[in-house]
């Protein structure tokens, strides 16, 4: 068997990476989609490297370069793990190691601190040091129950009669809060919908000494929303009070009519009467109102993590502890960033969905 040849990959190779890619994921990404994402982060383009055997593309990982921003304003390079993908048939032969091996070198290059990311493959990447040091929640808000059932049903072909039976239990449940959350909150009228910049020179969106978090400036928002060429169904709505925003939250609408919440950001002022009223208002005032769900991703690994699922579970959300792995890998012997005060979002996916 021919040798395996581990590269750094150029903007030559992209029609072959997506080729590899589809052929594994049934996709049709093309290249927009992946200059887009890999190549006009605020940071940087990506640190992308393939395994090649016989002029194909048999394996690949890259890191997206990211700025972080800490609680005091000071702004720090890392990197995120993405397109981690070896073919089936040369599984056994170490490529995900070696792939990672060239990466790591080419991040400490270019002076990235940690390497970060989202799996449900925890193994491969604990063998290369990474630490998982928390996961993440799914939050629910069923709008229309027998459509969002047979959604989350559909998301496995594993779910036998009894989990449908459960899934549809839970979403019903989920649909009575929705009622009680809309019967009992007070309509807001106070609503904007101008895109939000949550770092600014005069504004910092973290809370608490120690967090930090994505740089979420107008360059970071242009990157991730308004240049995302996966959707175009990303809105922002704001609640206004004494003429300043005090609630502000993006939202995605997929293809299947579930909406995603993206990002969260309440000012301490605000009361859990108040978000009640927001919550519904933006439902009735949006698109939102006709999709069968409306879902979060939530962290409970730090304090202004867990406030917003508490606020979120006061405006009738069920969560459930069936999330994602955070993974962590330190670049530099003497680590300036704790991952459990990284302050998430699904800001931080892929934002392909």
């Amino acid at each position: 068997m021919e040798e395996i040849n581990f590269r750094l990959a150029g903007d030559t190779d992209i029609d072959k990476i997506n080729l590899f890619y589809n052929s594994v994921y049934k996709k049709n990404r093309d290249k927009l989609e992946f200059t887009w994402e890999f190549n006009t982060a605020p940071a940087g383009k990506a640190i992308y490297v393939v395994a090649e055997h016989n002029g194909f593309i048999i394996g690949t990982q890259c890191v997206i370069p990211y700025y972080v921003i800490t609680y005091g304003n000071t702004v720090i390079l890392t990197g995120k793990s993405e397109d981690t993908l070896v073919s089936s048939d040369f599984r056994g032969r170490h490529i995900f190691e070696k792939m990672y091996a060239l990466l790591i070198e080419a991040c400490r290059k270019n002076n990235i601190t940690v390497i970060w990311g989202f799996t449900y493959a925890v193994k491969p990447f604990l063998k290369l040091g990474f630490q998982v040091p928390f996961r993440s929640k799914m939050g629910l808000l069923v709008l229309k129950p027998r459509k969002a059932a047979r959604y989350f049903a559909s998301l496995s072909a594993k779910n036998t009669g009894l989990d449908k039976l459960k899934i549809t239990g839970l979403s019903f449940a989920s649909y009575i809060k929705a009622l009680l959350l809309k019967a009992k909150a007070e309509e807001t009228r106070n609503l904007s919908f101008e895109q939000v910049s949550l770092n600014r020179p005069d504004f910092n969106y973290l809370k608490n000494e120690g967090s930090f978090g994505l740089k979420l400036d107008t360059d970071f928002m242009d990157y991730r929303i308004n240049k995302n060429p996966f959707s175009k169904r990303y809105t922002t709505c704001n609640y206004m009070k004494n003429g300043n925003v005090s609630i502000t939250l993006t939202f995605n609408i997929t293809e299947e009519n579930v909406g995603y919440i993206i990002q969260l950001y309440v000012q301490p002022s605000v009361t859990k009467r108040e978000l009640k009223g927001f919550t519904t208002s933006m439902i009735q005032a949006t698109d939102l109102k006709d999709c069968s769900a409306l879902r979060y991703w939530g962290f409970s690994h730090n304090q202004q993590n867990r406030e917003e699922i508490d606020w979120l579970r006061s405006c009738g959300f069920t969560f459930i502890d069936r999330g994602i792995a955070f993974v962590w890998l330190p670049l530099t012997s003497d680590p300036v960033l704790d991952p459990r005060q990284f302050v998430l979002s699904r800001m931080a996916s892929q934002g392909t969905d």
